[in-house]
């Protein structure tokens, strides 16, 4: 009986309809997607909440039918995808699936009926994959790379990490320890599971940044950075910084100086509307600091509390001169990390 209220509730199926919105009926009526959400679920204030959004604003302007499916597990979200594939239907079908299922995708997809298209987020470039398979990748090294330049000047910094091997997660951490080195200190690496858990454990992430008195933090935890926010606005007479991560987290915490935006909704609707006017989609594409759809981005709310009592704080276009100087050379450095 749980199982099936959970489904009553998660699943949202919004069948195609005549609606006043739709500005671009090029993909047909007959037309259906199917995205499987992440495990760790939405209301992460950033990157999943995102997805959501670009998803939904592609389905207000276009006559598809859309099915939003949330499992609680791998093993669930892997059934999921069988069902898919075993699918018998008459319509375009499209497979949308989250950065938790790229290992499940290339274990499970190996032939697409002629009608069926699916786009795997957060994937690198691998030929093994059948053909109407498409995927992006977001690298991450150069925004980190110099997010860990920024934060060079700080004594001492902690990358705060969901779990250990995620390709996204381990880019990040290098790109953040290269550019952190600038300052002649190690940035230390803290995972809060060892498992996709860690994405959804803002209490543990709360308990253990409430002790980091005096640290710069690199979130990578996905909801779990919540925690981290939380934690830079009510642990008093400290002086830990945070960095912001996916959306601009200035708002959330005055402790917040920049963050690393991610554009993956703007990715999304890329690939949506290329689906939707042709039938098909690229094959894979890396985004980077190049592509603008990873940027560092300073907190408007930041200098109303940098009074603080770090030297390079003092000075109030410290940040704005740090993210000019290092920017370039971000650049750079994730054209190397890149084609290493």
């Amino acid at each position: 009986m749980k199982h099936q209220l959970t489904w009553i509730v998660i699943s949202l199926v919004m069948l195609c309809s005549c609606s006043s919105d739709s500005e671009n009926s090029d993909v047909g009526s007959d037309a259906r997607i199917t995205m499987i959400l992440s495990v760790s679920g939405q209301g992460d204030n950033g990157y999943n909440d995102l997805i959501t959004q670009s998803i939904m604003r592609f389905y207000n302007h276009h006559e598809v039918s859309l099915s939003m499916q949330h499992p609680y597990s791998l093993g669930e979200a892997k059934e999921l995808v069988k069902r898919w594939l075993a699918l018998q239907s008459d319509k375009k079908e499209l497979l949308v699936l989250s950065a938790d299922y790229v290992e499940l995708a290339d274990s499970e997809i190996r032939t697409l009926a002629d009608n069926q298209k699916v786009l795997l987020f957060e994937a690198k470039a691998n030929d093994k994959r059948p053909e109407g398979v498409s995927t992006f990748y977001i690298q991450r090294y150069g925004a980190a790379y110099l997010s860990g330049c920024i934060a060079s000047p700080h004594q001492e910094a902690t990358i705060v990490a969901a779990m250990p091997g995620s390709n996204i997660i381990e880019d990040a951490i290098q790109g953040f320890a290269d550019g952190y080195v600038k300052g002649g200190n190690r940035a230390e690496v803290f995972y809060l599971a060892e498992d996709a858990s860690g994405y959804a454990m803002a209490d543990s992430a709360y308990r253990y940044t409430s002790n980091l008195d005096g640290q710069f933090v690199f979130p990578l935890a996905g909801g779990s950075n919540n925690g981290i926010y939380k934690s830079s606005r009510e642990t008093l007479f400290s002086t830990m910084l945070v960095v912001g991560m996916d959306v601009d987290c200035g708002a959330y915490s005055g402790r917040i100086p920049f963050s690393v935006v991610v554009h993956i909704d703007q990715i999304v609707e890329e690939y949506l509307n290329e689906w939707a006017q042709s039938g098909k989609m690229k094959r894979h594409e890396t985004y980077g600091l190049e592509s603008g759809m990873v940027e560092v981005v300073l907190s408007d709310y930041f200098a109303e509390f940098s009074y603080i009592w770090e030297d390079y704080y003092r000075d109030y276009y410290y940040w704005e001169n740090a993210l000019k100087r290092y920017s370039d050379e971000a650049k750079e450095k994730e054209v190397v990390y890149e084609n290493r």
